[in-house]
């Protein structure tokens, strides 16, 4: 799976960071500490079927607020 994170800089600019996980326990929880690392509090995903049951189990239990959104919605987000 792809995680981008967009950063709001001081100066008011988005930075886009990308980073590619795989689905097993252990990638999961490496995208956790990633999450946590950029001090990421939210975390938007698609709803793609039963694909995002494990990612979302694995994120739940580590904090950030979680929204599972339209797919056509997250279209216009840079970086997506």
């Amino acid at each position: 799976m792809v995680a981008c994170v967009l950063l709001t800089q001081p100066d008011g600019t988005m930075q886009c960071t990308v980073s590619t996980f795989g689905a097993m326990t252990s990638q999961l929880l490496a995208l956790s500490d990633w999450l946590d690392t950029l001090q990421v509090t939210d975390v938007a995903m698609a709803s793609t079927g039963v694909y995002r049951h494990p990612v979302f189990n694995v994120l739940e239990q580590e904090g950030p607020t979680l929204l599972v959104v339209n797919p056509q919605h997250t279209r216009a987000v840079p970086g997506e």
